[in-house]
């Protein structure tokens, strides 16, 4: 579609919802191209396009993230205002909505971020990064049931193959079916076709279901992911910085007084600023071994003696002493000892597990 085309386009849809008295309609654009085509069509499209599916290289940078296996830099950097590319309408935080996992990966694998999770709740490190992070959070069906592209790896070899130039290939991460398993247990698909759009089944068939199952019912309130993610919309709905505060990367240490940032599957942290109310995010990054820092913090918003309310702890969900989102313990700032720089220690976080802190008193 043509800049003019698309500018009328969306114009239209806009013009027409304000004569239905609905002002400030969300007008959202699926782009596929990755960055420079989103940030082309934002710019072509003006305010009559409010913002575009972050689906090109950004949704793999969260993915490699939130496995571990990618330097957090990369995805802070994706924020940058003078990227010419998609960076400042990031850094804008409603001008993109930040997605994990959609139905076709334009980019990337054709499997879900669970597909082959070391640890039943590995997709709440995303999730939290969509959640804590600046942008409009989007969450793939699924993903709070850490949904794992179809069956085990042991069967996948079921799934058949591919033609990939002059070679077949497993279809395994191939095709668009592993992104969406059928949730609420069909025991077998609709026909192809018209006749599908009409309810008709095609018997022959099994449904194709998550973890390799056909008529069972998956959506589980219990699920570790489930129990975990809940927690953090709660969360992001009681803080307000944490859906339209500025964002700032916080340094960390790992025990001495070399705060710096670290890399890939290590401790994450940084802030939410609304105004003067600072919210503090950490996460582990690794799946496999807890971590845990000193968080470095801007002594003029967080001097020495005051202190911090943990608001939510994945991994206190439901334990004796904790409130419903695994909050309650407050901890104190404390002095570097040196030009007056402070930190706060939050102890260990065990693997993929999410610590939220804002001011206490």
């Amino acid at each position: 579609m043509g800049g003019e085309e698309g500018r009328n386009f969306c114009g239209a849809v806009k013009e027409f919802a304000e004569a239905l008295g609905k002002s400030n309609v969300l007008l959202i654009g699926e782009v596929a191209g990755g960055d420079s085509a989103q940030e082309f069509h934002l710019t072509i499209f003006a305010r009559n396009l409010d913002a575009t599916l972050d689906i090109g290289e950004m949704r793999l940078t969260i993915t490699g993230t939130g496995q571990g296996w990618r330097d957090p830099a990369d995805f802070f950097a994706g924020f940058d205002f003078w990227d010419e590319r998609m960076g400042s309408h990031r850094d804008w935080g409603s001008r993109h909505v930040s997605v994990l996992d959609d139905h076709d990966h334009v980019f990337g694998q054709k499997i879900r971020f669970s597909a082959n999770a070391p640890v039943a709740h590995q997709s709440v490190v995303p999730t939290t990064l969509q959640l804590c992070g600046l942008g409009i959070p989007c969450l793939y069906y699924g993903t709070e049931q850490a949904l794992p592209s179809g069956p085990e790896a042991s069967e996948r070899v079921w799934l058949g193959t591919v033609r990939d130039g002059d070679r077949e290939v497993s279809a395994f991460g191939r095709v668009d079916v592993l992104l969406r398993e059928a949730m609420f247990g069909p025991e077998h698909p609709r026909a192809a076709g018209f006749a599908g759009t009409q309810g008709s089944i095609d018997e022959a068939l099994p449904g194709f279901g998550a973890f390799g199952t056909a008529g069972a019912h998956v959506f589980d309130e219990s699920r570790p992911a489930f129990v975990r993610i809940k927690a953090l919309i709660a969360t992001r709905k009681l803080l307000g910085p944490l859906r339209r505060g500025r964002q700032y990367r916080r340094a960390t240490s790992t025990g001495d007084t070399a705060f710096r940032f670290h890399g890939a599957g290590e401790l994450l942290a940084w802030s939410r600023i609304l105004n003067d109310v600072e919210v503090v995010i950490a996460v582990n990054t690794n799946s496999v071994a807890a971590r845990g820092a000193h968080i470095e913090l801007d002594a003029r918003l967080r001097p020495v003696g005051s202190r911090l309310r943990v608001v939510c702890d994945t991994s206190q969900i439901g334990s004796a002493g904790a409130d419903a989102l695994g909050g309650g313990p407050v901890l104190p700032v404390q002095s570097l000892g040196e030009e007056g720089r402070v930190f706060v220690d939050v102890g260990l976080l065990g693997p993929a597990e999410v610590m939220i802190l804002s001011p206490a008193g």
